[in-house]
């Protein structure tokens, strides 16, 4: 089964409406589409603000819980697979409404605020509670709503919890119930950080946003990237492990090119020299202004963690193509390095370069807000990220798709995103790129189970009529045996332009 979330379709088959879609229907929403392998749509359920990624457990999962990375998404939405259903929960702090700011462990809330105890509770308590709850954030902020962001979130293995991210806490929820077990706040956080960190990172540290995802093992490990910016934490300032049942940090905090530097990777990603180590804490340097250093963390599989650090060659390198290629750089705007640590923060692996058919290649993630990540399947680390560029600096070939990497980083597989692209166009009809933009959108492509077969959305413009589709395929991952699926007209009510957010294959 394939789920999918799409934005500005039109409706093929009525379905429920899910989340604040329900208490505050508007024209303007996106489908969640729930479709066999064959093309049989199961259900099209109606959302708002459904993110642009999801997680789920990798075994016949019940739940999916969809985020984002970036503050244009301010709701987490859960999707009950089971029962084709769906609830929202709002991206503000909610420690900052407990009747005792120490009681965590469970929640205690202030009168007039138990309806947050519950996920999705907000929206499904009265409207004057509601209001009440939108005003008390609106002036903590001074804006109305508050400053919501629902960033990254993580469902265990076992299905009995959820861990996800707003700004200053992550939330724990039992998922069995769907109430609050625990609140984690950045205040904590940063008490337990000042026993280990040095004076001169402590500005770095107390300006900086959190972000946790369990172990999906043992929930009670929450593995952290801190970033600097407290709503979009992009620059990297340090990472570290926290027990739950301790609350204490049992590994780190160690900046991501610390550890690249200790273990001698910059040999293998020598973009991480182009950073100055005095710049590391120093959130008045060009390395924090001009966003040169960038990074998150991306899942967690049982006793180890998925980040990415990318150094803005733009920013930092030089221009001059000759003087890239003695340094051992890529001719790209930008250098990203995924990479795996275990539980004492060791390296147990990572991505420098690699094989795009035949250009060696690198990859090159944004890691805020373009909708690309690695994504940590059943089946490997699934690398969607913003751009491909070939490693020669002066190789200026157009790439692009997604590539399946092994728990161990060895890549497996990668999909050819352009090639598709062209296989479209002249299969479809859809020749003449004067009249007509194709895009196989390999950021929201899903991956079967077994890691075989690619979910592959295509969005087509008539650049003359403005009319707009999307093409749903299967297919292997070299593209030659290839299956439509669906296809979308562009929906009636809003012009906006077809977006398709994510999908997933459960």
């Amino acid at each position: 089964m394939i789920v999918a979330a799409i934005s500005n379709i039109k409706e093929r088959k009525g379905g429920k409406r899910i989340g604040i879609q329900r208490f505050d229907p508007q024209r303007k929403h996106t489908k969640v589409v729930v479709l066999k392998e064959d093309g049989e749509i199961v259900e099209e359920m109606e959302g708002r603000i459904l993110g642009n990624m999801e997680n789920h457990a990798p075994r016949n999962p019940r739940w999916i819980i969809t985020y984002a990375d970036d503050t244009w998404t301010n709701l987490h939405t859960l999707i009950d697979l089971k029962n084709l259903d769906g609830a929202a929960d709002f991206g503000c702090p909610w420690h900052m409404a407990l009747a005792n700011k120490f009681a965590r462990k469970p929640p205690r809330f202030m009168r007039g605020f138990e309806a947050l105890r519950r996920f999705g509770g907000i929206w499904e308590a009265p409207q004057h509670v509601r209001q009440r709850i939108l005003n008390f954030y609106a002036e903590k902020f001074g804006v109305p709503g508050g400053k919501p962001a629902a960033n990254k979130a993580k469902i265990s293995y076992d299905e009995k919890t959820l861990c996800l991210n707003v700004p200053l806490e992550t939330r724990i929820y039992d998922l069995r119930s769907l109430e609050i077990e625990e609140l984690i706040t950045m205040e904590q956080l940063y008490l337990e950080l000042l026993k280990r960190i040095p004076r001169k990172a402590r500005k770095a540290y107390l300006g900086a946003g959190y972000v946790g995802l369990i172990d999906p093992e043992k929930p009670n490990i929450v593995w952290y990237y801190v970033g600097w910016g407290t709503l979009v934490p992009r620059v990297p300032v340090g990472i570290f492990v926290y027990d739950r049942e301790s609350g204490e940090i049992i590994a780190g905090p160690k900046h991501p090119l610390e550890i690249i530097w200790e273990e001698g990777l910059d040999e293998e990603y020598p973009a991480a020299n182009l950073v100055r180590r005095e710049d590391l804490y120093n959130p008045d340097s060009r390395l924090y202004d001009d966003r040169a250093l960038a990074g998150h963390i991306y899942g967690t599989y049982p006793g180890e963690a998925v980040f990415s650090v990318t150094v803005s060659l733009m920013r930092l390198a030089p221009r001059d193509r000759g003087e890239r290629r003695r340094l051992g750089l890529p001719g790209g705007t930008r250098w990203s390095f995924p990479f795996k640590l275990d539980l004492d923060l060791r390296v147990r692996g990572y991505v420098s370069r690699f094989w795009f058919g035949d250009v060696e290649a690198v990859f090159a993630h944004s890691e805020w807000g373009s909708g690309g990540r690695y994504a940590c399947l059943g089946c490997g680390v699934l690398a969607q990220v913003s751009m491909v560029f070939p490693y020669d600096p002066f190789n200026d070939r157009l790439l692009g798709g997604a590539v399946l990497l092994s728990r161990d980083f060895r890549v497996l597989r990668v999909f050819d995103a352009i090639r598709f692209e062209e296989w479209f166009r002249s299969g479809y009809g859809f020749v003449g790129r004067e009249s007509y933009y194709v895009y196989a959108d390999w950021k929201s492509a899903a991956v079967s189970p077994d890691g075989g077969r690619v979910f592959v959305p295509v969005t087509v413009e008539d650049l003359r009529s403005k009319e707009e589709w999307l093409y749903a395929f299967i297919s292997d991952w070299s593209g030659g045996r290839v299956r439509e699926v669906g296809c979308w007209e562009r929906s009636r009510v809003d012009r906006s332009d077809i977006v398709p957010h994510w999908s997933t294959w459960v």
